[in-house]
């Protein structure tokens, strides 16, 4: 029995726990590393409130999809009342997607940004 395809294998490693696998057989040796620090982070909202790409008076995104970050740079900004707090990036990293719309109403832990982290650090 032949070894599916390296790249089918990698896609189902991908969403476990799972750091490395390794085959042997008759057909040869494979081995495969999921290395968890090039897995994408998605930053949660740290309360409710509406979550904006953009400050309500400059209108220009804070972190568009495909932007640089550098660690705790601010990507976006919950809106409570009158406030507007912080969201920072965890990291220095690459703003992979806006996984909600700006001015939608979140709730704590909701998924705002998937961002990949960078292993070198990033300055903006």
């Amino acid at each position: 029995m032949a070894f599916p395809p390296a790249d089918q294998i990698a896609a189902l490693l991908a969403g476990t726990g799972i750091t490395s696998l390794e085959l042997s057989g008759p057909q040869g040796h494979l081995r495969l590393e999921n290395n968890p620090v090039s897995a994408d982070i998605l930053v949660e909202a740290p309360g409710p409130g509406r979550f904006l790409h953009a400050h309500p008076i400059t209108l220009a995104p804070l972190a568009a999809e495909g932007a640089l970050v550098a660690a705790d740079a601010i990507i976006g900004l919950l809106q409570v009342g009158v406030l507007l707090l912080p969201v920072m990036s965890p990291c220095a990293g690459r703003i992979i997607a806006h996984l909600v719309e700006s001015g939608s109403l979140v709730g704590y832990g909701a998924r705002l940004v998937a961002l990949r982290p960078m292993s070198s650090e990033v300055t903006t």
